[in-house]
């Protein structure tokens, strides 16, 4: 699957991501990165595909921090290059 790369942190060069759980807090999650282009990163494991990922704000937020999700303005085209670059985006 891909997901937009402004979604990908390193810290000590290891990617990780923050995940949103059911309960709306988020957990930062390892992720193994494979292909990538200028917006998007391949993920090839650590995320299971239908999870949500944060796209912004990141910088105020840590584990089991409370998010309110807001809908993707820009999910059809995130989908439709995701699509065209062989992988689904969430």
């Amino acid at each position: 699957m891909t997901i937009a790369s402004e979604a990908i942190f390193l810290d000590q060069n290891q990617p990780f991501v923050y995940v949103v759980k059911a309960d709306s807090s988020v957990a930062r999650a390892a992720v193994k990165l494979g292909s990538r282009s200028r917006d998007f990163v391949e993920v090839l494991g650590g995320i299971e595909a239908g999870q949500i990922v944060v796209r912004a704000g990141q910088q105020k937020i840590f584990d089991g921090a409370k998010v309110v999700p807001v809908a993707d303005l820009d999910s059809a085209a995130t989908r439709q290059a995701a699509a065209n670059e062989g992988g689904a985006s969430q």
